[in-house]
């Protein structure tokens, strides 16, 4: 009898496992697509601008800074809540591994994972999305000064 009580707590622990780990790359999937998405919506924007066929009016030119500004915050802060809650999910897996012994010496599988595996989901919240963050950010301001030059 208590071994089918262990085998049921094992499928349980395991589809936690799945369904966390696949929600954390589904939100690293997100985050990237995001950027790739906005990127791509910048670059138009950046090309349509630049074009000696649009001719647009210097309050039209503030009134598109303000609206690319407030497009680009809402953007990060999209990204930053999606890495937020990937690193809650790889959290809900770094303890099931703990759980189930992965990490401790002399378990057969302790070989196979790193030390750094150790602290998986732990990390700063800026550290995961920091280059999306960046590019986002130039290629944005990049956008503003063209309109202005």
């Amino acid at each position: 009898m208590r071994y089918s009580v262990m085998e049921n707590n094992f499928e349980l622990i395991k589809m936690l496992f799945e369904k966390h780990s696949g929600e954390f790359t589904d939100r690293r999937k997100k985050i990237h697509s995001t950027t790739e998405k906005y990127i791509t919506l910048i670059m138009v924007l950046f090309t349509a601008v630049n074009s000696r066929f649009v001719d647009i009016t210097h309050d039209l030119k503030i009134l598109f800074t303000f609206t690319i500004i407030i497009v680009m915050t809402v953007v990060i802060y999209m990204i930053y809540k999606d890495n937020k809650t990937s690193l809650d999910h790889a959290k809900i897996v770094n303890k099931i591994s703990n759980e189930l012994g992965l990490w401790k010496e002399g378990r057969s599988l302790s070989p196979l994972y790193d030390s750094k595996w150790n602290t998986f989901g732990y990390e700063n919240v800026l550290k995961g999305i920091l280059h999306h963050l960046i590019v986002i950010v130039v290629i944005t301001f990049t956008l503003i000064l063209s309109l202005f030059i």
